[in-house]
């Protein structure tokens, strides 16, 4: 298949909606921005406590420190050279790869996936870089095997217009959204035999490990602040008792 902007376009709007449906409330979630802030004020005369129990980043958190708080160790097969030993080496330091495969699972845990992208930094190093699905996404082959196509990535700089780039196997090239997709450069080989991004999905059904307990979350919020409304609200009544005498 050959990119064109308008596949492109399309690609990129099925990605919003996506976001806009699914990503984000995962996110807000372990950001702390739960339902419970956005429900309707309560009159002025009643208590209106709002609390968040952060469940999701909790659950988040503690799988990620399991399965990363030692990190991952790198190594290379024997018979390979001391070149290439010390190439990978070099390349693990360089990009800080701890702290990327850190990142990576926390984004996973929470969203489903998460990608490693691979470039050319203006030094002429090898560079990896770690992306969120609400920013990126990979589009596969419907074959059985689901061979990777293209991978695109965007996001909104300070002047408020999106640009971003696409790769496939050979090629990398940037646009920019601005009523349209536009092209802002020639095609680029990118030499890395590939698409030049992996995918780290979190489980085969990409969901996030609190995505199932999110209404759990949000009832136990609403448990929790309407405890706290009642006690703030008995605790303010006052007792007026009307008729009888009360004696000293």
């Amino acid at each position: 298949a050959i990119m064109t902007p308008r596949l492109l376009s399309s690609l990129i709007a099925k990605h919003k909606e996506l976001v806009t449906k699914y990503y984000k409330p995962l996110d807000d979630a372990y950001k702390g921005r739960y339902r419970i802030f956005t429900l309707p004020k309560k009159p002025a005369w009643k208590p209106d406590n709002r609390i968040a129990l952060n469940y999701a980043k909790y659950i988040s958190d503690t799988f990620t420190g399991f399965f990363l708080g030692i990190p991952a160790k790198l190594s290379v097969a024997d018979e390979e050279s001391e070149a290439v030993k010390e190439y990978v080496e070099y390349l693990d330091s360089y990009n800080s790869q701890d702290m990327v495969n850190s990142e990576l699972a926390k984004i996973s845990s929470n969203l489903g996936t998460a990608y490693e992208m691979y470039y050319n930094d203006e030094d002429g190093e090898v560079g990896t870089l770690c992306l969120s699905p609400m920013e990126a996404f990979m589009v596969y082959d419907d074959s059985i095997l689901g061979h990777e196509m293209f991978f695109v990535r965007y996001t909104k700089g300070a002047d408020n217009i999106e640009r971003g780039s696409y790769s496939d196997d050979s090629i990398v090239r940037h646009f920019e959204l601005k009523g349209g997709i536009h092209w802002t450069d020639e095609e680029t080989q990118h030499y890395f035999g590939g698409v030049p991004v992996t995918e780290y999905p979190h489980n085969t059904e990409r969901m996030s490990i609190y995505e199932d307990s999110l209404s759990a979350i949000d009832a136990l919020n609403k448990s929790v602040s309407e405890k706290a409304n009642d006690i703030e609200y008995f605790s303010d009544a006052y007792l007026k008792i009307v008729g009888p005498k009360i004696g000293q």
